[in-house]
């Protein structure tokens, strides 16, 4: 079954037949890049487990922000330390 989403809600429970860590998942996702085979993952929401495939042969990407010129700088007001006065 292919799952058309999966939700923050849900736990990784297994990928690859193989129980889940960071390390396996970053491993899938190189060779998945080389075989073109999706993901295989065994999701959990509460007391359901599902499986789902996610076809993304990508591999790992990083993205990064960039300011965008005359657009108002938001990150910094967002991440401005936050003073209390009473």
């Amino acid at each position: 079954m292919t799952l058309p989403f999966l939700l923050a809600a849900m736990t990784l429970r297994v990928e690859n037949c193989r129980t889940w860590s960071a390390n396996r998942m970053l491993d899938a996702i190189d060779a998945s890049q080389q075989s073109h085979d999706p993901l295989r993952l065994l999701v959990q929401n509460a007391s359901f487990i599902r499986s789902a495939s996610v076809a993304y042969y990508e591999g790992q990407r990083y993205p990064a922000l960039e300011r965008i010129a005359g657009a108002p700088d938001v990150l910094s007001k967002i991440f401005a330390p936050k003073t209390f006065t009473p």
